[in-house]
């Protein structure tokens, strides 16, 4: 008997099962992979910029930049989850299109989120919780978005070269090279040259360009291509028209605004206050001067003169004041000591004209500014100044870690003459728990200071936060000689403001307070105590 012959619709099975299937997709592996670096770099492009916003609500520190790192891994971590259980889902082509413009949509609302948010967070004072609150509003659902594309492209590139083990090898490699791409290029080209809504615009409007070059690899008809083009060019310039303007941090005090730009290192914002301008550094005030008569205005920075207290004018003939801010002091210094030699140090250049458009800055022979870190300034000067005024601050009440450190204070011992005295403002309590950074500075200045002699600006105030000037002198001064100095000059009113003079007892009281060095210096944490 001859054979049967088989079943038409089994041999088809059969073909079916004995060869592979060949894959319907029809984007390359090459632009899939481009997909994966350009998520990997917009992820990178707002997790870098979130800190210049949240940096003028909590000061660009170790807090700051702990709460936009954390937020924008977790929403990484969540959107490559979700991205991982939606790339099961068919079709998913038309899925990693929806997914791209979903991405752009959500990185066009940033600075209207940051801009609506802003009273909000001027009043969330928090120091530690404020930044990751912030992140979590403005920067978390737009990281998220991008995140959950790439393992969509793993799932599509896998069945184009039926291996996923490459696949994933592929799109991990490559979102690691847009990541380390959007770093340099968000710190050393988009902050620098471009607005913050700029720069969202342009974050938002890639992916969709992503979807359109999708859309002509794709095989849809030429009127399916066309219509769909169309709506996502008119959606990206109205994304520009609506966006490219938007102004990323309103005024919310009710000042008049005369000056605002974001740079590198801060928000600048100079206010209008009828009588006088103030400047404005990220949340701090940094200083204040009289338009008519170009007078100090803010009480802590009038205690420089407490300098004549202690030395005669013969014996001032070089001063250097790192942070500039305004310039005030260092202006008003120059008017008292027209003979001495002043440098003054700020690491900002934006301040140096700012300084001389509204702080009657102006510069000589005996005054000038110097663009540079407060302590690469000093490195390898020997007995230069008979004064140095330490008055920097990096984000909220907190010096740069780098300028409290014994290594520093030895740095500035070695750079003054013999009988030179340094001045240093800080913010905090003299007791309880905000009193650790005082505290500790006391101790660690002492290494390389014989004498210390602390005046608060508010003697009332113990255990909160206010202004302390200390005094530290190579050689224990003659508070006797000094006090009477201070009534003939009429400095009394600051003079008797004296609530320490600090000796060997004294700091013996300190025991359990860490000694900062450059190996461990946690400023921001005693900040936030």
């Amino acid at each position: 008997m001859g054979k049967k012959p088989k079943n038409k619709k089994k041999q088809k099975a059969d073909n079916a099962v004995a060869q592979p299937q060949q894959s319907s997709n029809s984007l390359p592996t090459l632009f899939l992979s481009a997909i994966s670096l350009i998520c990997g770099c917009l992820v990178m492009v707002i997790e870098l910029t979130s800190s210049r916003v949240l940096a003028p609500y909590y000061g660009n520190t170790i807090y700051c930049w702990t709460g936009v790192i954390g937020t924008v891994l977790f929403a990484m971590s969540l959107g490559y989850l979700i991205g991982g259980f939606l790339a099961e889902k068919q079709p998913r082509e038309k899925l990693l299109y929806v997914l791209l413009i979903v991405s752009g949509l959500t990185a066009s609302t940033i600075p209207f989120t940051a801009r609506w948010l802003a009273g909000f967070l001027t009043n969330y004072n928090s120091y530690t919780t404020g930044p990751i609150i912030g992140s979590l509003l403005i920067f978390c659902l737009p990281a998220f978005c991008l995140s959950t594309i790439p393992p969509l492209c793993v799932k599509i590139i896998s069945e184009n070269v039926k291996m996923v083990g490459v696949a994933s090898g592929i799109v991990s490699s490559t979102s690691a090279i847009g990541s380390i791409l959007g770093t340099f290029l968000t710190g050393f080209y988009l902050i620098p040259n471009f607005a913050l809504s700029q720069i969202y615009f342009f974050t938002a409007v890639i992916p969709f360009i992503l979807c359109l070059v999708a859309y002509s690899l794709a095989k849809v008809s030429l009127n399916q291509k066309a219509i769909k083009v169309a709506v996502l060019l008119v959606v990206s310039f109205t994304l520009w028209e609506v966006q490219a303007d938007v102004d990323v941090f309103p005024v919310t005090d009710n000042k008049k605004e005369v000056y605002k730009n974001l740079n590198q290192y801060h928000l600048v914002r100079v206010y209008d206050q009828k009588n006088a301008f103030l400047l404005k550094l990220d949340s701090t005030q940094e200083g204040a001067l009289t338009k008519k008569n170009g007078e100090l205005i803010f009480r802590y920075t009038k205690y420089w003169e407490l300098i004549k207290c202690f030395r005669k004018k013969s014996q001032l003939q070089s001063a250097c004041f790192i942070g500039g801010g305004a310039f005030a002091m260092p202006t008003i210094f120059h008017k008292n000591f027209p003979d001495c030699r002043i440098d003054a140090v700020e690491i900002d250049p934006e301040l140096k004209e700012i300084g001389k458009r509204f702080f009657q800055l102006k510069e000589s022979d005996n005054l000038q500014v110097h663009i540079d870190d407060g302590r690469r300034w000093f490195r390898g000067k020997q007995e230069a100044y008979n004064f140095i005024f330490l008055d920097a601050f990096h984000g909220v009440r907190s010096i740069p870690h780098h300028l409290v450190t014994s290594e520093y204070f030895q740095e500035l011992n070695t750079a003054l003459t013999e009988n030179g005295v340094i001045a240093i403002n800080v913010i905090a309590a003299r007791e309880g728990k905000q009193s650790q950074l005082y505290k500790s500075l006391l101790k660690t200045i002492k290494q390389h200071f014989e004498s210390i002699v602390v005046f608060a600006v508010n003697t009332d105030i113990k255990k909160a936060r206010t202004n302390l000037i200390l005094f530290a002198f190579k050689k224990a001064p003659n508070m006797i000689q000094a006090r009477r100095r201070a009534d003939k000059l009429y400095l009394g009113s600051m003079f008797y403001q004296k609530v320490a003079v600090v000796d060997d007892a004294f700091i013996a009281r300190f025991a359990d307070h860490p000694i900062l060095t450059d190996e461990y210096a946690p400023v921001e944490y005693m900040v936030a105590e």
